[in-house]
């Protein structure tokens, strides 16, 4: 669904037709908020779905470069030569080292910390987690197909927790819809028992 389609749904289903009482600007508000808690929770699940990279750029005799705006968590960084730098924390850096090419990095709030301290401007590659933006006019959520209408849901659980109707209703289908989407999403990462081919059923191996 688009974003015009989200919000004409989440009209059917808090069943206002009209702008009177919700605009189309309040309701489309409600579900990028949606849309973003959706995301957040995909995030603690499987961190990889959310998933790109970007170039991030030292600047000579500065210890920090700015993580990629949209960054939630990185994942790793890699040089020139294509090696992964190791992560290393700020505590056990030796600042009396000589500046040169990064040979590790640490992430200080909405920073990357060098070591060393970069002697000029180097290019490397990060790899991270991140928040898409938010959605407007005909752009769709990154969802799987099937499960956008949780957006709906979530915008319309928010709408009664405004007016204080139908709340527990609401609450349980969005929650249903959420572990839905959670499990398509991480159905390759879940810390199940290894699956066995059996000759008529399938069934899993339990310590």
């Amino acid at each position: 669904m688009t974003y015009t389609e989200l919000i004409a749904h989440v009209r059917i289903l808090i069943d206002q037709p009209h702008t009177a009482i919700w605009s189309d600007a309040n309701i489309g508000a409600l579900i990028n908020d949606s849309l973003r808690d959706v995301y957040q929770e995909i995030h603690r699940r499987c961190p990889k779905y959310l998933y790109r990279s970007a170039s991030v750029a030292t600047v000579a005799s500065t210890y920090t470069t700015a993580v990629p705006s949209d960054c939630s968590m990185i994942d790793k960084i890699v040089n020139s030569s294509n090696e992964t730098l190791p992560r290393l924390k700020t505590t056990q850096m030796d600042m009396a080292e000589s500046s040169g090419e990064p040979e590790a990095f640490d992430v200080v709030g909405p920073n990357i910390f060098w070591f060393p301290k970069p002697d000029a401007a180097y290019t490397l590659t990060a790899y991270y987690s991140y928040m898409p933006a938010d959605i407007s006019g005909s752009t769709e959520p990154t969802l799987p197909y099937g499960y956008h209408d949780l957006v709906a849901w979530g915008a319309a659980l928010k709408s009664r927790i405004v007016k204080e109707e139908q709340f527990r209703e609401y609450t349980m289908i969005y929650q249903d819809k959420l572990s839905k989407l959670l499990r398509a999403c991480t159905v390759d990462m879940l810390n199940e028992a290894p699956r066995v081919n059996g000759a008529y059923h399938d069934f899993y191996i339990y310590d």
